[in-house]
């Protein structure tokens, strides 16, 4: 569930043409001169976590509200920018800290990668791409209370995923529906209402600043974690 605030951008004059008419025909093109003018723009500052999710979630966990810092973002889009294999940003916060405890970024496969579960907020790379489309296997291993994000190699776009309907998700997870949706219509805002009523998932370009609500941390971690040397071993051939 967002938050927004509003911003206005400069829209120059342009044409727009529409097509006219009901089939079998004939139709009509039609072309409008659109003025330059002014364009109000939502711009998502926080992603809350609805009641329903939080209460579909054994044992209700207490939650916290933390800023994705911009310089870290940064620097994630510079590391992996020309990569040919996927990267797995782990980033883990604390409650008491306001920047995050540690971040865990790991090479992997060329459409494989690993998710730590020790860490707040996950998120990967996808090489070779300019949009941030998410695979049907992104949106089927997301978990509760949990954001993630996914960051296209080639331009550095990013956009975060959060389950907003749980009911709905587990339906599309499980298969038990027919949910069948094109998941590159993420780059549109109709798209992306579109596949949250048929996923249960909302996708949220990335916007700074922007806090999100993620499951409360109220300990220090005393160890780094690593991933096994089978996914090791296999990455590096």
């Amino acid at each position: 569930m967002p938050n927004y605030n509003y911003k206005k951008v400069d829209v120059k004059g342009h044409y727009r043409t529409y097509t006219v008419g009901s089939y079998p025909g004939p139709y009509k093109t039609i072309k409008k001169w659109i003025k330059p003018h002014k364009r109000t723009i939502p711009k998502v500052t926080m992603i809350t976590q609805a009641t329903s999710v939080k209460e579909g979630v054994p044992f209700f966990p207490q939650t916290m509200v933390k800023e994705i810092p911009q310089n870290l973002i940064d620097g994630i889009k510079t590391l992996v920018k020309d990569q040919e294999h996927e990267y797995s940003i782990n980033i883990d916060f604390e409650r008491h800290l306001e920047a995050p405890e540690q971040m865990l970024i790991m090479k992997g496969g060329k459409t494989e990668t690993v998710k730590i579960d020790d860490f707040e907020l996950f998120g990967h790379t996808h090489p070779g791409h300019t949009s941030p489309i998410p695979s049907r296997a992104d949106i089927e291993n997301l978990h509760p209370l949990k954001p993630e994000f996914i960051v296209a190699q080639k331009t550095g776009k990013t956009i975060i995923m959060n389950i907003e309907d749980l009911k709905q998700w587990k339906k599309y997870r499980n298969r038990e529906q027919s949910t069948n949706v094109n998941l590159r219509m993420a780059d549109s805002k109709y798209g992306r209402d579109l596949i949250f009523r048929r996923t249960g998932v909302r996708i949220y370009p990335l916007t700074q600043p922007l806090k999100i609500e993620i499951i409360d941390d109220p300990h220090l971690e005393k160890k780094f974690p690593r991933v096994g040397s089978h996914y090791m071993e296999k990455w590096s051939k």
